[in-house]
């Protein structure tokens, strides 16, 4: 894809206009010929975004049509309302895939914890990179073992 995705592209357009849709376009265009790339990627997107905001700001933000707000509004509550049907009509599965939903997040968040605990953060001392483990060999079938206190201090 060597342009921005549809939806980016419905956007420009719907919040900049035709025109500065395509500068902005442009502009991208001259940014990915910069960097040396030939495919739209994901800090594409980001840089997109950033010259949408730049340029709304810039501008000093257009006003919205009267009624925008209300009519979101108004999609947004006939939207709970269907929803809040939906789980009259069949508690049982909607009760499902809340749990469901539920342990997903629980069990990310566990995960992410301890990723986060063993990986990402440093050990909580300084000069961690110097921590050694000391084990000593039994004689009699060269397993290891770890060293006990009185043997480290013989």
């Amino acid at each position: 894809m060597n342009g921005p995705p549809r939806w980016l592209e419905a956007l420009l357009v719907r919040v900049l206009g035709p025109e500065r849709a395509e500068e902005v376009e442009a502009d991208l265009a001259e940014l990915r010929a910069a960097r040396g790339q030939d495919t739209w990627g994901w800090r594409d997107t980001g840089d997109a975004l950033r010259l949408v905001l730049a340029w709304r700001l810039e501008e000093g933000g257009r006003r919205r049509a009267p009624g925008t707000l209300r009519r979101g509004l108004g999609a947004l509550a006939r939207d709970l309302g269907f929803a809040l049907r939906r789980v009259r009509r069949s508690p049982a599965t909607s009760a499902a895939i809340l749990a469901t939903l539920a342990l997903a997040v629980g069990i990310t968040t566990a995960l992410f914890s301890v990723i986060d605990a063993v990986l990402l953060r440093g050990l909580p001392f300084p000069d961690a990179e110097r921590l050694v483990v000391l084990h000593e060999i039994d004689p009699a079938d060269g397993a290891r073992a770890p060293l006990a206190p009185p043997t480290l201090e013989d």
